[in-house]
């Protein structure tokens, strides 16, 4: 009888230490979930950062353009008019 009460003791304590690991475990995991969730929400943010950068660098170059179209005008009528 003393034998199957230690028996049962042991099991217990190893059933106990089971459990104590999956909570550790299932702890691990949702801290792990929680940092995955952080780094795709950073992300996402960066990512939307960087089309707003994107589109801000398209109206650039294309006013650059622009410009440079301008001054390649103004210097062709100036180049005619000094030509007359």
């Amino acid at each position: 009888m003393k034998a199957q009460i230690l028996k049962l003791d042991k099991e217990i304590a190893e059933i106990q230490l089971s459990i104590s690991n999956h909570d550790k475990t299932i702890k691990d995991l949702r801290r792990l979930h929680e940092e995955v969730r952080f780094l795709n929400s950073k992300r996402s943010t960066l990512f939307a950062l960087q089309e707003q950068q994107y589109a801000k660098l398209a109206e650039d170059v294309e006013g650059v353009e622009t410009l440079a179209t301008c001054i390649n005008d103004h210097l062709t009528t100036d180049t005619n008019i000094t030509r007359l």
